[in-house]
């Protein structure tokens, strides 16, 4: 699950889900090994 991250336009690896209730905005489809790049997302609109 992907929630919203501190730099404008990225998302970030939800790990807390308590604290990313209400602000998860899709699913990955694909993975990264490490940093920062590129992945597939479904994006869930709730």
């Amino acid at each position: 699950m992907l929630t919203t991250a501190f730099s404008h336009g990225h998302a970030m690896k939800a790990i807390d889900y308590d604290k990313a209730r209400g602000s998860i905005i899709g699913k990955a489809m694909s993975s990264i090994d490490s940093g920062s790049g590129f992945v597939l997302i479904l994006i869930g609109i709730y």
